[in-house]
């Protein structure tokens, strides 16, 4: 139970986001929509659309968690933001090379099974793969440097906030009794030689205890 709870933590990590309700939805979606654009079946035939849909479904799914664990890969050696070019380069060479090959391993396999009921034929196979695979390339590293950046304002404003609390901790040590005191004893060390002087003394005190208190 632990190791999975790890696992788990760690994949929000590297991903940025709990991506799990992305692939509930997102696997039927962008199945359905590449039945839509690249092949041609019949959708008032709904048993044999509803086929192809499983069928798209199933081949988005491997495409879909082979890139999932390119991207964590990608993500754990290139994490900050100022790497981000390299590591989006990165991601394109080996989400292309990862989808290439599984394209050609899946074909083996349904050459090997004698599987002719498939609609990946040919320049769609590729075409479809690529383009699957570069759109949740695209989402998750989108969502990556939302979160990304979000958590640079937070930890900036929390920063400022820090730098803002140490100068008023500074403040405070610089305004208490023992500046009092002192004042004072500049005072009575004053008034018997000048007492203008001192009168000025006073009102320049007052109006910075006066603006202390405003302050506070």
């Amino acid at each position: 139970m632990g190791y999975f709870k790890e696992r788990r933590k760690r994949t929000r990590r590297l991903l940025g986001f709990n991506d799990w309700p992305l692939i509930l939805l997102g696997i039927p979606a962008v199945s359905l929509l590449l039945l839509i654009v690249f092949f041609n079946s019949d959708p008032w035939d709904y048993t044999d659309y509803c086929t192809h849909w499983a069928v798209s479904c199933f081949f988005t799914s491997i495409y879909w968690f082979v890139n999932r664990n390119v991207l964590m890969w990608a993500h754990s050696r290139y994490p900050s933001s100022e790497q981000t070019r390299t590591r989006v380069l990165f991601q394109f060479t080996m989400i292309t090379l990862a989808t290439v090959g599984t394209a050609e391993i899946i074909e083996l396999l349904q050459t090997f099974f004698n599987s002719s009921e498939t609609q990946f034929r040919g320049w769609q196979k590729h075409l479809t793969s690529l383009l699957t695979s570069y759109f949740i390339a695209t989402v998750y590293e989108t969502v990556y440097l939302a979160v990304g950046w979000q958590k640079s304002q937070k930890h900036t404003e929390e920063l400022k906030k820090e730098q803002l609390m140490s100068q008023l901790t500074v403040l405070k040590n610089q305004v208490n009794p023992h500046f009092l005191f002192n004042s004072l004893n500049t005072l009575v060390s004053r008034i018997p030689d000048d007492q203008d002087r001192a009168i000025d003394f006073v009102q320049n005190l007052s109006r910075v205890y006066r603006r202390i208190l405003e302050v506070r």
